[in-house]
């Protein structure tokens, strides 16, 4: 491990099974995201059990490296743990507000590790940071909705904008339409 670290003594083969799993997940979102690259309508369920599953496990791994870099009676590891976890489960907040079941899938998966940690740990520090979890979960959330609804409201926009759009198309051909047949019933009527 890293026997020198401020960190704490966490085994080596710790950071190497947290790698292994975060690059075991990565190819696995590799491969969802080919899977899913092009979707047809009646695939749009699968589509979301695989993001559901998916979202589940990468929210596993990362709530099993709690476990294996928690060093008990190490207030600078905890420290540096608490920092990695907030960071991110916020990130999860922008990477995943689109669809709010995925978003709550990965926060509570996530922050239900680290709680357990915190509570399982017999330090007055866990317990008091695991008071403050679900509170960071509900601001985290809120913040999700928040991003979930304004995404929403631009896609509507572009949508109506869109239609917008296409609809001064049509007028504008009908209009030059229309204009054509005019000069070509006036050049009629002069010949």
């Amino acid at each position: 491990g890293l026997p020198n670290s401020p960190f704490g003594p966490v085994p080596l083969w710790r950071l190497v099974l947290v790698q292994g799993a975060s690059l075991s997940a990565a190819a696995l979102a590799f491969f969802v995201a080919r899977r899913l690259r092009s979707l047809s309508e009646d695939r749009v369920e699968e589509a979301r059990k695989w993001l559901l599953a998916s979202q589940f496990l990468f929210s596993t791994v990362w709530g099993v490296a709690v476990f294996l870099f928690w060093v008990p009676d190490n207030e600078a590891n905890q420290a540096y743990v608490l920092m990695a976890m907030s960071l991110l489960a916020s990130s999860m907040v922008f990477a995943r507000a689109i669809d709010m079941p995925v978003l709550m899938v990965a926060l509570s998966v996530q922050c239900g590790f680290y709680l357990l940690r915190l509570v399982t740990d017999h330090s007055l520090t866990a317990h008091i940071l695991a008071a403050m979890v679900p509170v960071y979960l509900c601001c985290l959330l809120a913040m999700g909705a928040m991003v979930h609804s304004r995404v929403n409201a631009m896609i509507a926009a572009r949508i109506a904008n869109d239609d917008l759009a296409a609809q001064l198309q049509r007028t504008r051909d009908e209009a030059l339409r229309k204009r054509y047949e005019a000069e070509t019933a006036n050049a009629s009527k002069t010949a």
